[in-house]
């Protein structure tokens, strides 16, 4: 980003700077390239766990209902629903109305 120091002068209408190369900038890459090699050995580390083949059967997106309740919960799945169609979910509220005599 661009410091105070340099203000608006230094940068382009979205922010990025243009001016001059700042020296710091430099030295902090010199840096970097040093400690790059240690980051290279961990990061094909990475790619030999992540390129495992996994297969479709294999995988888990969610967890189980025993994960997720625990093992004094009985959990029950249902194919087909209990409630009737005609009998809705949430059923409407009924005004009564009273007439008085």
């Amino acid at each position: 980003g661009i410091n105070a120091e340099y203000g608006a002068e230094y940068g382009d209408e979205f922010g990025n700077y243009i001016g001059p190369e700042i020296e710091s900038e430099s030295e902090a890459s010199s840096e970097e390239e040093e400690q790059q090699p240690q980051e290279d050995e961990m990061e094909e580390e990475e790619m030999e766990q992540s390129q495992a083949i996994v297969l479709h059967e294999d995988k888990q997106y969610y967890p189980s209902a025993l994960q997720v309740y625990g093992e004094d919960v009985e959990t029950l799945v249902q194919e087909e629903d209990t409630q009737p169609l005609t009998q809705p979910i949430i059923e409407p509220i009924k005004t009564k109305k009273f007439v008085h005599v």
